[in-house]
């Protein structure tokens, strides 16, 4: 039986919301979704190829039981939000806004860029590890202000590092 185009949006829909509410404060590159487990064997598998072909998720392995494993992308996190309407709601805005105020606070009267050993800010201000981990490599606060230069980036690019570096300029216009 073909769904009717209806149907398989909302498939979508629902597949994203429970991907996300999985994910929650983690880091989205350490959160697995295997396609049998019982709180989203009702995603659908051409909802699973739908969004594999969207690029908002990656398939990430299989189980010992040789079952797929997928993985959200940094696009497929930032579709999750839009989607669950956190994207557009004052809880994430406030968030992102605070984020961006404890990072100028880090280079407000410097003369150079300001690494930040990530644990120990994110203890400092309260705000989750594993959620900054998102924000930086997927270009969040770019989203939230398109206007002003706010790109962090890892200290060292090879790996999942736990230094950020704030670009002196970090919040200002471009």
């Amino acid at each position: 039986m073909t769904l009717s185009s209806k149907e398989r949006s909302d498939n979508v829909a629902m597949a994203m919301r429970k991907l996300m509410a999985r994910v929650g404060e983690q880091w989205i590159g350490g959160v697995l979704f295997d396609v049998l487990d019982p709180e989203i064997v009702d995603i659908l598998p051409t909802t699973w190829a739908f969004l594999q072909r969207q690029y908002w998720i990656v398939e990430s392995g299989s189980t010992m039981g040789g079952h797929i494993r997928y993985r959200l992308t940094g696009r497929g996190w930032i579709e999750g939000l839009r989607l669950t309407g956190s994207l557009g709601g004052a809880e994430l805005r406030d968030r992102v806004i605070q984020l961006r105020a404890r990072l100028k606070d880090q280079v407000k009267g410097r003369a150079g860029d300001a690494d930040l050993f990530l644990p120990d800010f994110c203890q400092a201000t309260g705000i989750p590890e594993e959620w900054v981990y998102n924000v930086v490599e997927n270009g969040l606060l770019s989203h939230f202000f398109p206007h002003d230069i706010v790109d962090v980036d890892w200290w060292d690019h090879n790996s999942r590092s736990r230094l950020l570096r704030v670009p002196v300029d970090f919040g200002i216009p471009r």
